[in-house]
């Protein structure tokens, strides 16, 4: 009797634990973890979500945060079935929507392009964040053209501040990844007009 009062109490404990860990993300992703993930052949089917998957220096974590905004909260899945059941497990329960990914995406990135040469850039995100063996390609879809591009020392409450008055230098520190002796906005002027091969999509600073 109470080796089962102490299996229901630790089984209490870990529940507990779950439901505070996903009271910050939205309703439909909290209900695939916490409701849908427990069940009986699901548990080794959901991954946790995308943020569960790398580990970030802390100074690096708001350009992770800014790269992948909403996708943070995208459920891992093993594949298409287990998001289907979790799709028809949500939508019978009205318990809100939730993005799910497979583990392996579908996309297979093509080549990256070569490093931009010169001095400069942090480099690119996928080279500075750390995750297993079994995530590298979920990492590559969602990071691989994510460049980091940063000053070189403090520049808080620069605003959008330019350097004028002297030579600015960026210097590799590594594949997609530069550091710049100037303000934030010098590094958005170069990684834009010199450093990338292409203008990107997205400039996410701050």
């Amino acid at each position: 009797l109470q080796a089962r009062l102490a299996a229901r109490r630790s089984r209490l404990h870990s529940l507990e634990e779950i439901q505070r860990r996903y009271e910050g993300v939205d309703a439909g992703v909290r209900a695939v973890m916490t409701g849908f993930a427990s069940r009986k052949g699901a548990t080794e089917s959901v991954h946790g979500l995308v943020a569960d998957r790398f580990e970030c220096p802390p100074e690096l974590t708001p350009a992770l945060a800014a790269a992948l905004g909403d996708k943070l909260q995208y459920v891992v899945v093993d594949g298409l079935a287990t998001g289907v059941d979790a799709v028809r497990y949500l939508s019978e329960g009205k318990l809100g929507r939730a993005t799910l990914i497979p583990k392996v995406p579908a996309v297979v990135p093509g080549a990256r392009g070569a490093a931009p040469s010169g001095e400069g850039v942090v480099g690119r995100l996928l080279d500075l964040v750390r995750s297993k063996r079994e995530d590298h390609a979920l990492a590559d879809h969602l990071l691989g053209d994510v460049w980091v591009v940063a000053p070189d020392r403090e520049q808080s409450a620069t605003s959008h501040s330019l350097t004028l008055h002297h030579p600015l230098r960026p210097v590799a520190r590594g594949e997609q990844r530069w550091q710049v002796d100037g303000t934030p906005t010098d590094c958005v002027m170069i990684a834009v007009e010199a450093l990338l091969p292409e203008r990107p999509d997205f400039v996410l600073s701050g």
